[in-house]
C-alpha cells in the first residue's frame, strides 16, 4: 500500500512548473491591478510574489511615480488561506487543480506592532479588562487584577490612576459593567473572582471633571458558596443581573444581583483588608445555581447567550450547559491535553492547551477544525478581535504574546517584551494590545497602518 509520503511525492511531481493566476483584491482602486490571467512559476514564495505584484502596480500606475509601491508589503490568500511558503507547497497542501486558473487575493500586510507604554505593578497581573465597552477606533481605561488581592485602574494611556485592596487573597479574574442597579453613567459594577472562594462585587465611581479623573470604590456584596478557589468569571450582557464563576474543583456557580435580591440578602460586617482597616457593611449572596459538570479546574466560562454557559476545564472538556433546561447540551472532548484557555468567536470556539497548542472547534464536530502551533509553553489566555472574527491573540507561559489570523496556522506576530509568564491579554481598540504577567508588568503595543 502506498505511504502518504509516496503519494505526496507523486502529487508534487505532477504539479506544473508554472500556473495561470489572476490577482484580486478588495483594496481601493489605486492598489488594484488589471484582472488579467498571468503565468507564474510555482516556485515563487510570498516575497517573490510580492515583488511580482509591485512590478505590476508600478507598470499600471506609472504616472504616480516609480517609488510609490516599491516598499509596500502584501499578504496573499488562496482558497481562504494565507500563502506560507511556495505556490507549489500551497497547491499540494490544498490539492488544487493547476489546469484551472487560480485566484490569488491580496491585501496589505500588517506592520509589526511596536511597544508603546509599560507600567510596573506590585504583584503578578492575573487579568485585564476595559472599563467601558470596546470601541474600534478608541482606547478605553483599563482595570487590572493582581495576585496581591488588589485592583488597579489605568487611563487610556496606561497611566496609573487608582488602587483598591479588595481582599488579602489572590484575584484570578475581573469583570466590569455599567451599574444597572444605580443607573448612573459614572458608576460601574466590578466583579472579582478570588482564591478565598468568594466573588466580590463593588461599585466603582469614575468621573472626569475639567480634565481631572475622580475615582471612588464601595464594596457591595460577597458572593459565597463556592467551597473552592475561584478561577474565572463572565457577565451575562443579555441579562445584566446574572454572573457565572468557575472554580478549582470544577463547579460553575451562577449569582443574581438585582435590587430585590440584594435587599433580601443578609448584611455582613468586618474589619477590612490590607492597610486600610475600615468597618465594612455589605451583602452576602448565595448562588442561585450550582453546576457540577467538570471534574477538574474550570479555566474559562462564557455566556453564549442569555441562558447557555460555555465552559472549559483541565479535565480536557469544553461543555455547553443550558440553565433554562438545567442540562448539559454539548460536550467536546480534547483528548490530548487540558484546556487552559478558551474564547468563543462568532463561528468557532478557540481553545488553548497545556501542550502549547491552540485549536478551533465547531460545536457540531468532535475533532478540531484547525490546530495552531508556535508557543513553547502552555496557553494562558485567548482573546478575539471584535472587529475582525479572523484575528485573535494568545498569551503563554513562554513569555510571549502572539497575534494570529484564522486563515493561517502561522502567527502574524510574536511580541517578546515580557520577562516571565504572560497571564493575560486584551484588545484595547483594533490597533492596541495590552498584556500582563508574572513579571509584574503591563505592556501595551500599537499597530501602525501601511
Amino acid at each position: 500500500m502506498e505511504t502518504e509520503n509516496q503519494q505526496n511525492h507523486e502529487n508534487s511531481e505532477n504539479i506544473q512548473s508554472v500556473i495561470f493566476c489572476i490577482f484580486k483584491t478588495h483594496l481601493p482602486a489605486e492598489y488594484k491591478v488589471e484582472e488579467d490571467v498571468i503565468e507564474l512559476p510555482t516556485s515563487l514564495n510570498e516575497k517573490a510574489l510580492n515583488e511580482n505584484l509591485v512590478q505590476l502596480l508600478q507598470a499600471q500606475h506609472d504616472d504616480e511615480g516609480p517609488t510609490k509601491f516599491q516598499n509596500m508589503r502584501f499578504e496573499f490568500m488562496i482558497k481562504s488561506e494565507f500563502l506560507r511558503g511556495t505556490l507549489r507547497s500551497h497547491i499540494l497542501k490544498h490539492d488544487l487543480m493547476t489546469e484551472k486558473t487560480i485566484e490569488i487575493w491580496y491585501t496589505f500586510s500588517l506592520q509589526p506592532p511596536k511597544e508603546d507604554k509599560k507600567a510596573e505593578e506590585e504583584d503578578w497581573v492575573s487579568c485585564l479588562t476595559l472599563l467601558k465597552p470596546f470601541e474600534p477606533s478608541k482606547c478605553q481605561p483599563v482595570i487590572a487584577s493582581l495576585y496581591n488581592g488588589s485592583i488597579s485602574v489605568y487611563s487610556e494611556n496606561l497611566k496609573h490612576l487608582y488602587r483598591h485592596q479588595v481582599t488579602d487573597a489572590s484575584i484570578k479574574a475581573v469583570g466590569i459593567q455599567q451599574n444597572y442597579l444605580s443607573g448612573s453613567a459614572n458608576e460601574y459594577l466590578v466583579f472579582t473572582a478570588c482564591e478565598d472562594e468568594t466573588m466580590r462585587v463593588g461599585n466603582l465611581n469614575y468621573e472626569v471633571q475639567k480634565g481631572k479623573v475622580n475615582i471612588g470604590f464601595t464594596e457591595i456584596a460577597d458572593c459565597i458558596g463556592s467551597e473552592s478557589q475561584l478561577q474565572c468569571l463572565d457577565l451575562n450582557i443579555l441579562q445584566n443581573n446574572l454572573v457565572c464563576v468557575g472554580n478549582y474543583k470544577g463547579d460553575i456557580l451562577v449569582y443574581s444581583l438585582t435590587n430585590k435580591y440584594l435587599e433580601e440578602a443578609p448584611s455582613v460586617g468586618g474589619e477590612g483588608v490590607g492597610k486600610k482597616k475600615v468597618k465594612l457593611s455589605k451583602k452576602q449572596l448565595d448562588p442561585i445555581t450550582k453546576i457540577s459538570i467538570h471534574h477538574d479546574r474550570v479555566s474559562n466560562v462564557y455566556w453564549k447567550d442569555s441562558d447557555r454557559i460555555l465552559s472549559s476545564s483541565h479535565d480536557h472538556h469544553i461543555k455547553l450547559y443550558d440553565t433554562s433546561k438545567q442540562a448539559e447540551v454539548n460536550d467536546i472532548t480534547c483528548k490530548d491535553s487540558a484546556v487552559t484557555a478558551m474564547f468563543p468567536t462568532r463561528d468557532f470556539i478557540l481553545s488553548g492547551h497545556e501542550d502549547n497548542t491552540i485549536k478551533t472547534w465547531d460545536l457540531r464536530e468532535k475533532a478540531p477544525a484547525k490546530v495552531f502551533k508556535s508557543h513553547t509553553s502552555w496557553i494562558s489566555s485567548i482573546k478575539g478581535l471584535e472587529t475582525d472574527s479572523n484575528i485573535f491573540l494568545t498569551t503563554s507561559y513562554d513569555h510571549t504574546v502572539k497575534i494570529w489570523d484564522m486563515r493561517s496556522t502561522f502567527p502574524l506576530f510574536t511580541l517578546k517584551t515580557h520577562h516571565d509568564k504572560v497571564l493575560c491579554g486584551i484588545w484595547n481598540g483594533s490597533a492596541s494590545v495590552i498584556s500582563g504577567g508574572s513579571d509584574n508588568q503591563i505592556v501595551s503595543h500599537l499597530f501602525n497602518g501601511q
